[in-house]
């Protein structure tokens, strides 16, 4: 029997090199990296929003901050290193999760490897915190501990807000199964997760915050506009204000801003619908998940590079079960020039330069296309360990 050649390169063997070297690499980057000059690190260490009031961040965050802080007194580099040790600390939370799931290796790098090009997001946010709560919530409610699995979210959500995105898949699992208990459970969860929001009067200043925010320039409608204003010259500008870069648009686009909440809440209800439709099965839902975190940052306004990593931590289970590398090589195609949008980009983006409205362009049309293909193929899409 002849035995088929072996490949002459080893794509996992790369994959594990590749790993191991971006880890290497985003850890002596922290090291080394003087953040004095990053608005971000500059609030989130004087724990005042931009404009000079309190911290607008759900209260857990600002805990977190406000011990950071007593540690590193007046030292912003330190402070930052801290943060990024907190954030490494989740990141290998997240491994260690992805393990419990059983992913195996020689599946779970590769995937990861994927959006290697984005790493450097990971190590100096809070988003990664909040991204391990929403994935172990998910995972709680895969495996039947639905109780876990929204005290988990819940808990995330006093993170960063957006750990509540997945409470639709999750009602749908509830209604699919409507015992006395679950009801009794939900009731009371839904109450304490109320009570919360009224005790923490930092999480309403925190939607009231973001409500209030305009197009970020890496959201597709402001590239929509950019890549317009580029040919028309439409009048649009970009400013710094709610701690990121905004358009500044005129009074006959501003509808775009109310567009793009009313599209976001009407992807969540109908991707969750969908998942509803089908049973609400327990192998449909790190899918589902998928499928929801990516189609919110594609309709989001506010949409700062780092959120790219919810979508892709939960791509990790999804495409670990897939054959062949197509959605590998799709992934990486948008970290990629996420990378190049940000951090290399950045300051010509904001000066609305047309080569990096194109990398920003070719981003976001992977992601639209990406939500696209995953929508139409979604029936022959599983995920069970």
């Amino acid at each position: 029997m002849v035995q088929a050649p072996k490949p002459i390169v080893d794509l996992r063997i790369v994959a594990y090199s590749l790993f191991a070297f971006v880890i290497l690499f985003c850890f002596l980057n922290i090291l080394v990296w003087e953040v004095s000059s990053r608005e971000d690190q500059a609030f989130w260490f004087s724990l005042e929003d931009p404009g000079g009031g309190p911290l607008s961040y759900p209260p857990f965050v600002k805990l977190l901050f406000q011990a950071m802080h007593l540690i590193s007194g007046e030292d912003l580099n330190l402070f930052s290193r801290l943060l990024a040790m907190v954030s490494f600390a989740a990141f290998f939370g997240i491994i260690f999760l992805f393990n419990r799931m059983g992913i195996p290796r020689q599946e779970l790098i590769p995937a990861l490897v994927a959006f290697a090009p984005v790493y450097l997001l990971i190590f100096n946010r809070v988003e990664v915190i909040t991204v391990l709560f929403s994935l172990a919530a998910v995972f709680l409610f895969y495996r039947g501990q639905r109780l876990g699995g929204w005290l988990s979210a819940f808990t995330g959500a006093l993170f960063k807000v957006v750990s509540a995105l997945f409470a639709p898949l999750f009602m749908a699992i509830e209604f699919r199964r409507p015992e006395k208990s679950t009801i009794r459970r939900i009731s009371f969860l839904i109450l304490l997760g109320l009570l919360a929001f009224f005790v923490f009067e930092d999480n309403f200043r925190t939607v009231a915050f973001h409500s209030a925010r305009g197009l970020q320039v890496e959201s597709v409608y402001a590239n929509f506009l950019m890549l317009l204003n580029q040919i028309f010259d439409l009048g649009i500008s970009v400013d710094y204000c709610y701690g990121s870069y905004h358009l500044v648009l005129p009074a006959y686009l501003e509808f775009f801003v109310p567009m793009a909440l009313i599209l976001q809440i009407a992807v969540v209800l109908a991707v969750s619908w969908l998942y509803y439709l089908e049973g609400a099965k327990k192998e449909r839902l790190f899918f589902y998940a998928f499928l929801l975190s990516l189609g919110f940052i594609v309709t989001m306004k506010v949409f700062s590079p780092q959120f790219i990593l919810f979508p892709f931590f939960f791509a990790v289970p999804v495409i670990s079960k897939m054959k062949g590398w197509n959605l590998h090589f799709a992934i990486f195609f948008i970290s990629f020039f996420t990378f190049l949008v940000y951090p290399v980009g950045w300051q010509e983006l904001i000066n609305m330069n047309p080569v990096a409205i194109s990398f920003l362009t070719l981003r976001n049309l992977g992601l639209i296309a990406l939500f696209a293909w995953l929508l139409k193929n979604r029936e022959k899409i599983s995920c069970e360990y």
